[in-house]
């Protein structure tokens, strides 16, 4: 049985209707009932709770997205306002050495992995290792004697 127009589109407005104490004052009302349709259509829910499992997870990631951008905003206002000063030449340095290092593309690869995909033991067991040579890498006092 497929859902209807409007039972849809009751559901994205009441979801996000109920994010409005969240928001704090912010309009993201639309973007939460636009998220929401996107992924409607994307997706056709077959049920009712699948609608509202799809319109709630709209609604975190566009309120976890706004979050971000103030976070980011206030950041940037504090670097303009001069308080906050920009990292120095010493990190850049580090991290052009850690290049070098040999399981530097691996930690890479594993940092970007999908994090909700489940790493087998043995990977898993190499990128703890490899972690810890590189922060012995980076400070030896982390090294054991």
């Amino acid at each position: 049985m497929a859902l209807s127009i409007a039972v849809l589109d009751r559901i994205a407005r009441t979801v996000a209707a109920q994010a409005v104490p969240i928001m704090k004052g912010t309009s993201l009302f639309n973007d939460i009932v636009n998220e929401a349709w996107l992924r409607f259509l994307r997706y056709p829910p077959r049920h009712r709770a699948g609608a509202w499992v799809m319109a709630r997870s709209a609604r975190g990631e566009v309120l976890q997205a706004e979050r971000r951008q103030e976070h980011l905003r206030a950041r940037a206002a504090q670097f303009h306002a001069g308080s906050l000063e920009p990292p120095s030449l010493d990190v850049y340095e580090e991290l052009w050495d850690m290049q070098g290092f040999e399981g530097f593309r691996f930690l890479a690869a594993y940092a970007q992995r999908d994090p909700t995909a489940v790493a087998p033991g043995r990977v898993r067991v190499a990128a703890h290792r490899r972690r810890a040579k590189l922060k012995c890498f980076i400070d030896p006092s982390f090294c054991d004697p």
